[in-house]
């Protein structure tokens, strides 16, 4: 689609009436500085996620938030925060920092000082957004889990901000052509 865009606004500039092309052609640089600068489905690994939800743990509820790293082409979790915002005992902050392999590529696991909480995902970790299908609260050492197989939210691409500033300089650069071209 956008090359067929791309294709179509570039016969216009060339045949178009001379007032269209500076138009047309910014239109067609911003949209070029727009898909560089957009996240896309396929991202080479590590991925930043960061995730937001609730979950009801034995009727109280939390509020998920935080952030990951995962690794898909070794199955590996990494800079896990993940902070529980509510009732006590599953309040709190749940971390993994160092690098750990996980059996699965759709499931992250944290720990604090008292449990472990794992996270499984509808997806592997791979696309964005992955719905949070599953939380697990594991007391620790050896307590009854607590489990929440149908909590919402989910965990998005982190999309770093400084991809905006190429596409403003873009934006300025046609500005800068177009009123070039107006004076003379």
């Amino acid at each position: 689609m956008f090359s067929t865009f791309c294709t179509t606004t570039l016969a216009a500039i060339a045949t178009g009436p001379a007032h269209w092309k500076p138009r047309l052609l910014c239109a067609a640089l911003a949209l070029t500085a727009a898909s560089f600068a957009a996240p896309t489905l396929g991202h080479a690994t590590p991925i930043n996620y960061t995730v937001s939800g609730t979950t009801d743990l034995a009727g109280d509820t939390e509020t998920i938030t935080g952030s990951f790293t995962f690794d898909t082409s070794n199955s590996t979790e990494s800079n896990v925060t993940i902070t529980l915002t509510g009732a006590a005992p599953f309040a709190g902050t749940y971390t993994r920092i160092a690098p750990f392999n996980t059996t699965l590529n759709s499931l992250i696991e944290a720990q604090s000082t008292t449990a472990v909480l794992g996270i499984l995902f509808v997806d592997f970790l791979n696309v964005s957004p992955d719905n949070i299908a599953e939380l697990e609260y594991q007391p620790t050492p050896g307590g009854i889990p607590t489990f929440d197989r149908s909590p919402t939210g989910s965990a998005t691409f982190a999309v770093p901000e400084p991809a905006s500033l190429p596409l403003l300089a873009m934006g300025l650069a046609g500005l800068g052509m177009v009123r070039r071209t107006r004076r003379g």
